[in-house]
């Protein structure tokens, strides 16, 4: 009788421990999948800001094309140049004209910007650029990651007719 006991009092704490065992991998695991729900629901958040910003600049964009850059002159566009780096979220935004000159009935003005932001700040503002209503070449585009920036130096010339 006492051996039935022993051994009916050894499986009852195996079975325990088999059970806090098996329940402590699940309370693991589900850990795991509510530590991926909450980062889940931080980039959704994340998505949202990012959205309602991206539907920010355009409007400000639209509103910056409706007031006008001048076709026939590249100097409005380049003194918003530095308004349109700011919408697109570009921290550090300098630029310097390096020169015009004349080909036929077109003059072609050369501006080098350098700029610091994230790397999606620049891609914004180099599709701001494509977008323009003056024919852009973009001649050179070097870039530099660091620990928390992406450094940026762009030449582009602006075509417009005289």
């Amino acid at each position: 009788m006492k051996q039935i006991m022993k051994s009916l009092i050894s499986l009852g704490l195996f079975t325990a421990t088999v059970l806090a065992v098996l329940s402590f991998m699940v309370f693991f695991q589900e850990n795991r999948y509510l530590a991926m729900i909450r980062e889940q629901q931080k980039n959704t958040g994340d998505i949202v800001f990012l959205k309602r910003t991206v539907s920010a600049l355009k409007t400000e964009y639209e509103s910056l094309i409706r007031e006008g850059f001048d076709p026939k002159t590249s100097a409005d566009f380049i003194a918003n140049l530095p308004v349109l780096a700011e919408f697109s979220g570009i921290e550090r935004f300098t630029m310097q004209t390096k020169g015009t000159r004349q080909e036929g009935k077109q003059e072609i003005m050369t501006v080098e910007m350098t700029m610091d932001g994230r790397f999606a700040s620049i891609a914004s503002f180099v599709d701001i650029l494509e977008r323009s209503r003056l024919p852009i070449q973009i001649e050179t585009l070097m870039m530099e990651r660091s620990a928390r920036t992406v450094s940026a130096t762009m030449t582009i010339r602006i075509y417009y007719r005289r």
